[in-house]
């Protein structure tokens, strides 16, 4: 197979799939990620964020203490168990 990921991705010649750089997703990698502080989901654009910010783009910081964990929907703190 062959892909159309350039320059955006790589390309897996075995099946045909990309790779997104970073800050890209999509089939082809065209689609722009708007996550300011995770990554997107490679196939739905959807933020993962990294641990201590949450929200829709990743760009709320979290306020928890060390024993919770922080909501990536909300922000809400939940207690570790």
């Amino acid at each position: 197979g062959k892909c159309n990921c350039y320059p955006n991705g790589q390309c897996d010649d075995v099946n045909g799939k990309c790779t997104c750089n970073h800050n890209r997703w999509g089939a082809n990698c065209e689609k722009v990620c708007l996550c300011q502080k995770g990554k997107c989901d490679q196939e739905t654009g959807k933020c993962i964020c990294h641990p201590g910010v949450w929200g829709p783009q990743c760009n709320n910081n979290c306020y928890c203490s060390v024993n919770s964990v922080c909501d990536v929907n909300t922000g809400r703190c939940l207690c570790n168990p």
